[in-house]
């Protein structure tokens, strides 16, 4: 009752059952009849006692293998999408019926029951396999306010469920989204930055009920059962978890949507520095439909329009406003429908349908139109550029200026440039590596009259790489407000150079300070390092040359030299990494002395003989083996030359053949024991020998090639080599904790790759069109495909001295409707297996950056093979098992 009295006034609840399958979560929110009414109906019954002003809407959907269905749709099967909106996540097309009496909801809802999706298990006869959501809209006066009941569908154990087939799949799409449910909650409550909502359309949908705008209650729901002891406990901590999690509450109202909000000064040594910004928003009505605006500086002022990239909003122009506004400009932006808060379907984001009926150009024609606007000027950005460039070509006499920063554009008939007579400025960033100037030069070039800027913006880092051009806002705004002004703009104090100031005595033997206003470079001039390199083992003095110079500048900064031809340090970079040795896997494996006699490593790790020798293949040991399905377990033949990857143990080492137990638990139960011949063992679990061309390149997937030869490439493996020394010193084979330093030597290796994947969408200050994985290294960012490869090219020449043996492989991953094939992967990452102690992992960069969790840098592949992916067994990229050697088997236990 106090959560409905909430809600009538304004306030949006959540009431979430979470707890294992079989424990009452739908029988809690749903129910039965009368006195057994669930939570649900019981909300009902009290919102209707509220009044004749008070009217009640109801939707229920469920989240299936990652689809979001509307149960009172009369096509239960078309999946909907999800969508930001300024008033929280959107279901497009989901339906709102309204309820006008108990008895009435209960027919609803029991007609969404019946469209859900349930099945049994050995855990549950009725189980629930999806996430039901009823979502209850309440409008009383002039609040709004709405109630989520959300059933969770229950998480289980594959070996306790009994699951297989589609109930299989339907198992992985449930725990793979409570997953994400639990990483959010983790992450909201040790108040980490980034909340990871959009792992996962069940955490997307439910974001402002975990820490966002409603007051939520978790009901825990768990088994009195002593056997299922574990689920307890993980239920209990989640539900602990949940109360730390601080929620900002706001009041619904249905009234105007207008906000107005100041936006804080920019941090910044321009005349706008105290500039405090107050931005109002408000919902357009247009023919085309609502339309989300905003409005900044003065009302009297020139107007100027601003228009978003794809996929974007108005917001990455809020770093303009403070200088816009400073120089008195009437500041309008707006989100095209379907993008930020403005309801709608996506017009396409190719720039030659921009100018479709009921398209972005007619999108801004109605803006225009609506605000009476008088010759205002555009600035529009990648997709918005390409749009206010169609729209000055149609439209002339409507707008007097056209700035274009980064345009994505391609001509139509209609859109030819050299037909656009307006004054137009098109700004470019040479460094961003997702616009070509190569490809847009010759159509910068049929602008008649037109003024083409170039901005240098600074080295990229990783911490400049996010938000990139609002940390170069200055430079930009300089030339745009000059443009706009047609004048020069102010007197910009520049930093004048300090001299260096150096303790000393006067003649008179007084202390003074010497201020020393003409200085000498302390690095070494060109002529000096090629004296360097010319002496005597030149390999290891370049090694030295290039940990000093990484010492001093960073070695992030050394790459940004040798790219860049105008850098200071160009041409001392470019000699010192051309000199570097080359640590391809055919150098170290020919010289297991080369590191340490170039200096970058003292020795190798103690016990490296002994290792080297060491077996592989061990009773103990854990390994992959091709297996029929379950009914041919039975079978006398026992053949394994086709079938599914499973995971064995091996229980005895005989000279022809190895006996492998399965494990029962993943197994339904059974107790299987098969003999398995040694090359099956071979082929599925030892290290793999990768491609190479004949032009000495290994091939990579995605296209990527890795030439060690390459100076790049040299470079980074030697800066890895670098930062892996003290490791190194400490490690020995024989010790107990050899095995978390060689997973810590993953970790370092992964951390001096500065590359990153797609999972936040694309950063265009990154490279992602190269061949060479030492580009990609350097400032890259690809697929699973792409990340795994770089890494598989740096851990290669490296893995053998460290006691791992490194496999690529193909996965199919769990969670949607596809039966799992060993035929195709879907995903792919690196296997390792670790010497002398035998255990294997899965490293997987992707992973790693979509859960926010470095543990999938080294996660124990039981757990990923039976939980998050299936190895599908197959050699991508002409790799293939190397050869076995006489000391591979052993016939005693591991270590």
């Amino acid at each position: 009752e106090p959560l409905v009295a909430a809600i009538l006034n304004g306030y949006n609840a959540t009431i979430l059952a979470y707890g294992q399958t079989g424990s009452g979560k739908t029988h809690t929110i749903l129910g039965g009849k009368k006195e057994k009414e669930g939570l649900t109906m019981r909300a009902i019954g009290n919102i209707l006692k509220g009044g004749d002003s008070v009217y009640l809407y109801m939707s229920v959907l469920q989240i299936y293998q990652e689809g979001v269905y509307d149960l009172f749709s009369s096509n239960p099967g078309e999946s909907l999408s999800l969508r930001q909106s300024h008033d929280g996540v959107q279901v497009d097309g989901l339906h709102q019926e309204q309820v006008h009496s108990a008895e009435e909801g209960r027919q609803m809802l029991d007609g969404a029951q019946k469209k859900r999706a349930v099945g049994g298990t050995l855990l549950n006869e009725m189980s629930s396999r999806s996430h039901m959501i009823i979502q209850l809209i309440v409008k009383s006066g002039d609040k709004v306010a709405k109630l989520n009941l959300v059933d969770l569908a229950g998480s289980e154990r594959l070996r306790d469920s009994g699951a297989e087939g589609e109930r299989l799949q339907e198992t992985c799409a449930i725990n793979s989204s409570l997953f994400a449910l639990v990483a959010v909650v983790e992450s909201l409550s040790s108040g980490k930055s980034f909340i990871p909502y959009r792992n996962s359309k069940l955490t997307w949908f439910l974001s402002d009920s975990l820490g966002g705008n409603s007051l939520t209650t978790i009901l825990a729901t768990i088994s009195p059962s002593q056997k299922y002891a574990k689920e307890t406990k993980s239920t209990l901590k989640f539900a602990h978890s949940c109360k730390k999690i601080e929620h900002l509450v706001v009041q619904n109202s249905l009234k105007t949507i207008s906000t107005s909000k100041k936006l804080k000064p920019p941090d910044t040594k321009m005349p706008w520095l105290d500039q405090e910004v107050e931005l109002h928003t408000d919902m357009v009505k247009t023919s085309l439909g609502p339309i989300c605006c905003y409005y900044a500086g003065s009302p009297d002022g020139l107007p100027v329009v601003l228009l978003h990239g794809c996929p974007s909003s108005f917001n990455e122009f809020k770093h303009f406003l403070p200088g816009l506004s400073y120089m008195g400009y009437r500041v309008i932006g707006f989100d095209q429908p379907g993008y930020g808060s403005s309801p709608g379907a996506r017009a396409a984001s190719r720039s030659d349908k921009a100018t479709v009926k009921g398209g972005p150009v007619d999108v801004l024609k109605e803006i225009i139109k609506h605000h009476q606007l008088e010759n205002p000027v555009l600035l529009g950005y990648d997709w918005g550029a390409g749009i206010a460039l169609a729209f000055g070509v149609l439209y002339p006499a409507r707008v007097s200026k056209v700035v274009s920063f980064l345009p994505s554009y391609s001509e139509t008939p209609d859109t030819q440039l050299h037909h656009l007579s307006v004054p137009t400025m098109v700004m470019w960033v040479k460094q961003d590596q997702n616009h070509s100037w190569r490809r847009f030069k010759a159509l910068a070039r049929k602008i008649p009259g037109g003024k083409i800027e170039f901005v240098n913006a600074p080295n990229s880092t990783k911490e400049y790489s996010k938000n990139c051009y609002e940390k170069i806002s200055d430079l930009l705004l300089v030339p745009i407000i000059e443009f706009i002004s047609d004048e020069k703009f102010g007197n910009v104090e520049k930093e004048v150079y300090k001299g260096k100031e150096l303790e000393t005595q006067s003649t008179l033997g007084e202390s003074v300070v010497e201020v020393c206003n003409i200085n000498f470079e302390d690095d070494l001039a060109p002529e000096e390092i090629e004296q360097i390199l010319a002496r005597p083992n030149p390999e290891a003095n370049a090694v030295k040359l290039f940990e000093t110079m990484g010492m001093k500048y960073g070695f992030e900064e050394i790459y940004r030299a040798e790219e860049n031809h105008t850098h200071k340090l160009h041409r001392a970079v470019s000699d010192v990494l051309r000199a570097l040795p080359t640590l391809s896997p055919t150098s170290l494996a020919k010289n297991l002395d080369f590191l340490p006699s170039l200096g970058i490593w003292n020795a190798l790790p103690k016990g490296y003989e002994d290792m080297h020798v060491s077996p592989r293949y061990l009773p103990g040991r854990q390994v992959l083996i091709k297996t029929r399905d379950l009914e041919d377990f039975d079978n006398e033949t026992k053949s394994l030359e086709a079938g599914i990857t499973k995971i064995g143990k091996i229980s005895e080492v005989g000279d022809e053949m190895i006996i492998v137990t399965m494990d029962p638990y993943e197994n339904y139960g059974k107790e299987i024991t098969l003999d398995v011949k040694r090359k099956e063992i071979i082929k599925l679990n030892s290290p793999h020998v990768f491609h190479r061309e004949p032009n000495g390149k290994y091939s990579l997937e995605d296209g990527l090639h890795c030439d060690y030869k390459n100076k790049i490439v040299k470079a980074k493996l030697v800066e890895i080599c670098l930062c892996l020394a003290p490791l190194v010193s400490k490690m020995d084979f024989w010790s107990t904790d050899c095995l978390e330093m060689q997973k810590d030597a993953i970790r370092i290796i992964r951390s001096c790759l500065n590359i990153v994947t797609f999972q936040s969408g694309v950063d265009r200050s990154r490279l992602a069109r190269s061949d060479c994985v030492g580009r990609l290294a350097v400032n890259g960012q690809g697929h699973c495909h792409g990340v795994s490869g770089t890494m598989a090219a740096f851990l290669l020449p490296i893995s053998p001295l460290l006691g791992i043996d490194l496999k690529y492989r193909g996965c199919f991953t769990f969670g949607d409707n596809q039966p799992t094939t060993s035929n195709v992967e879907r995903h792919q990452c690196l296997e390792v297996s670790m010497r002398p102690s035998g255990k294997s992992f899965v490293v997987d960069l992707w992973l790693a950056e979509k859960y926010n969790n470095p543990i999938w840098l080294c996660m124990d592949f039981n757990t990923a093979y039976n939980r998050f992916m299936y190895p599908n067994g197959a050699f991508i990229l002409k790799t293939r098992a190397s050869e076995e050697r006489e000391t591979d088997f052993s016939h005693d236990g591991i270590i």
